[in-house]
């Protein structure tokens, strides 16, 4: 990017001159610096700036490219670049941010430092866009003093050490202590055994024959590949040993060898013959190695000197990996159930998704594990938890089972035309009822989950994507199976804004209670109202309620709005009442999160009562999915309430899959007829079969019916006909402002 660099003070004018030629400088090779700017005043400027300047011990070596396309062609030919000072805007308003992207996702060069420089403040990013960048420095050029240079310089190039050093080692280590993504992370002992047994085969020359045992000391139990307190077990084998890694010493076939092996071990000592030497070595943990292999001709002494030193290295190395395990598995594992936790699905994921594995990330919930947990307590939930997981790896023993949280589980499957297929089989192998020794526990699980190919930009966007679609699957009830898809997201980031907004709406008095008349329909009398809400923002213009609803529940607001409204729906009704306008009853709508909040039967006796109204003359509403959720606790509250007069209404009837035996037990009052159904009666059976049983099951339990949404008299003559006691819909009057009701009683 071109541009003029503003004045600064005299002692800190970086001067534009040619380079002279010289002679390298000695000592460590240079950090070597790509310099991306279509302004070759930059390039010049920056050279004079760090050319005699030093780093860590180190000089500088400086690339230029003065595209971003031009970068690419140097990123591709040269290695070990350490940073890069890259431009914003070059051939394009984004091209250096491309370029960044381009370097992440596809390069996957992450050790490489990016510090992003503008010569024009109003291009500066957002932070938002640092940080999805993976871009480590942002400054403007009028800052990069000399001196400022160099200190950004430093911390970038200390990093990038510091980052290239844990890097050498993890590929320098890896055969011997580095714990691998796999499951089985035995695996990390073997190869460190493996590595013994080669490194000892190629000092004396001789083909890879013989074993690695290793006999632990009882401790406490840490979670690891070797059980405490264990005999000697084989945990790398070659030649004609090879079949035999894992087996107990005393099953090898070789007596000779497995005699040798039991003197070492119990003598505490090395054994040398001359055709068979078998290493003894405790490490400091107090565990017992053994180390058996075969040579043509007795060892000089100066080659047991030599074994006994490599030995203890062994005996350290051996403590380190097996430490390093059972730290791994801490880190990784669920020690409940042996699965890979949270972190260690992420790995694996990140794992499979370098690996351009298109994959499907599910995410299984267990419902109702709370009732289960807290009625048979924590053992039986524990109990639980083990055989879910139990049934999760023989079902998926390749998809890296993992446990999430208290009652979550994943699984990583290969995204393929079968895909709904297992979904299904793990669906039916989960659900199947669990027995345990107080009795059988039903099961179900809800799924939810996403398809991840390489372009995702990581396991943490995947895990979000498929809790999303898991939650999506919860509200629509027991054991349903969602795929995310995009609108998910879409309507996370509308609820969130809205949350937002609604955020001391009811200050600025945006918030407006409306009412909407009830109807009976065997005089068609008003039986009642129900109270609605609507928001209407400064601008004029209305906020749908469904969308503004959600976001109150999903923000917390909806305790203090729901009170807003009960205080106000009873304001109404005793103002009526005051003039002598006959309402039979106020309905009003409660969520789910307002039910559940601790205070609610309080705060709703106090706020009937300070109105001068019995709590009979107020009927609360219920969503059918709220039926479903903790039913113990649920029936209670609702027994609360009804014993201090309340109507108990349950709305949306038909829509959830709350059975009608628990309908039953429940002190409810009225059911209403979900207008979905309602909608259809004149022209879908199912619809008018579907009203047709809510109503009877309202005749048969003594409950009064209403249905929601009647806009027609047709729908209204086949409701009577039905037998439905009461409507409510566009047919008899539109929601209105609560002030309105008078003129219309």
């Amino acid at each position: 990017m071109t541009g003029e660099f503003p004045a600064v003070p005299d002692d800190d004018v970086i001067e534009i001159i040619e380079d002279e030629a010289g002679s390298p400088l000695p000592g460590p090779a240079p950090w070597r610096i790509l310099i991306v700017d279509d302004d070759e005043q930059v390039h010049a400027s920056t050279r004079f700036a760090l050319g005699e300047a030093q780093v860590l011990g180190r000089g500088f070596a400086f690339l230029h490219a003065y595209s971003a396309a031009e970068a690419r062609v140097v990123l591709d030919r040269e290695p070990e670049i350490a940073a890069v000072l890259l431009d914003v805007v070059m051939e394009t308003d984004d091209a250096g941010l491309a370029l960044v992207r381009w370097i992440r996702e596809e390069k996957r060069l992450t050790t490489l430092r990016i510090i992003l420089r503008t010569g024009q403040p109003g291009y500066a990013p957002e932070l938002s866009v640092i940080q999805d960048y993976d871009i480590n420095d942002y400054r403007t050029k009028a800052e990069l003093t000399h001196a400022r240079l160099v200190t950004t310089m430093t911390a970038a190039l200390r990093s990038y050490q510091q980052i290239a050093t844990i890097e050498a080692s993890r590929h320098g280590l890896e055969k011997i202590v580095s714990a691998s993504s796999s499951l089985f992370v035995s695996r990390s002992i073997s190869l460190f055994a493996e590595g013994v047994l080669t490194q000892i085969c190629g000092l004396f020359e001789v083909d890879r024959d013989g074993i690695v045992l290793a006999s632990t000391r009882a401790r406490d139990e840490l979670p690891g590949p070797l059980a405490s307190g264990e005999g000697p077990r084989v945990l790398a084998a070659a030649g004609r040993f090879a079949a035999h890694v894992g087996e107990p010493l005393e099953i090898l076939p070789d007596g000779a060898v497995k005699r040798l092996v039991a003197r070492a071990l119990e003598q505490r000592d090395h054994v040398f013959t001359e055709r068979d030497k078998v290493l003894f070595m405790t490490a400091p943990s107090g565990d017992d190695l053994a180390v058996h292999f075969t040579t043509a001709k007795p060892l000089a002494p100066v080659d047991r000197k030599l074994l006994e030193l490599f030995s203890v290295n062994i005996a350290l190395g051996f403590d380190s990996v097996r430490l390093f395990e059972n730290v791994r598995s801490l880190a990784y594992r669920d020690p409940l159930t042996g699965l890979a936790n949270r972190a260690g699905l992420a790995e694996a994921l990140d794992q499979r998704l370098r690996d351009g594995r298109r994959t499907a990330l599910v995410v299984v919930d267990i419902d109702g594990f709370h009732t289960v947990n807290d009625g048979l307590g924590p053992d039986v939930g524990d109990a639980l938890l083990r055989e879910v997981a139990r049934r999760l790896v023989q079902t998926m023993p390749d998809g890296c089972p993992a446990r999430l949280s208290s009652d979550s589980f994943a699984v990583l499957l290969d995204s393929g035309s079968d895909l709904a297929e297992m979904l299904g089989c793990l669906r039916k192998e989960l659900s199947s009822p669990v027995t345990l020794a107080d009795g059988e526990v039903p099961m179900s699980v809800s799924i939810g989950y996403c398809v991840a190919g390489p372009g995702c930009s990581g396991s943490d966007k995947a895990l979000r994507a498929a809790s999303m679609a898991l939650k999506t699957a919860k509200r629509s009830g027991r054991g349903g199976i969602v795929a995310f898809d995009q609108s998910m997201q879409d309507r996370l980031r509308e609820t969130l804004t809205v949350s937002r907004l609604l955020r001391g709406a009811l200050e600025r008095d945006e918030l407006m209670l409306y009412v909407q008349p009830q109807i009976r329909l065997r005089d068609g009398r008003t039986s009642g109202a129900e109270a609605l809400l609507r928001w209407r923002l400064p601008d004029g213009s209305m906020i749908p309620p469904a969308t503004f609803i959600r976001a109150a529940e999903h923000s917390g607001q909806i305790v203090e709005i729901g009170a807003w409204v009960l205080a106000k729906a009873c304001a109404l009704l005793a103002g009526l009442t005051d003039r002598g306008i006959a309402c039979p009853r106020m309905a009003v709508n409660v969520s789910p999160r307002q039910f559940r909040d601790p205070d609610f039967v309080r705060m709703a006796i106090g706020t009937v009562r300070r109105a001068g109204l019995s709590p009979s003359a107020i009927e609360l509403e219920i969503t059918e999915s709220l039926l479903l959720d903790d039913r113990e606790a649920m029936t209670g509250l609702l027994h609360d309430l009804r014993s201090e007069g309340f109507r108990i209404a349950v709305d949306d009837f038909g829509t959830g899959y709350s059975s009608l035996s628990y309908l039953q037990r429940l002190p409810v009052d009225c059911v209403k007829i979900d207008r979905s159904f309602v909608k259809s009666l004149e022209s879908d059976r199912s619809a008018r079969t579907i009203a047709a049983c809510i109503t009877r099951l309202g005749q048969e339990l003594g409950l009064t019916t209403l249905a929601e949404g009647v806009e027609t008299r047709e729908q209204e003559a086949i409701l009577r006909d039905l037998g439905c006691d009461e409507a409510q819909g566009f047919l008899y009057a539109a929601p209105m402002p609560a002030p309105a009701l008078a003129d219309w009683l």
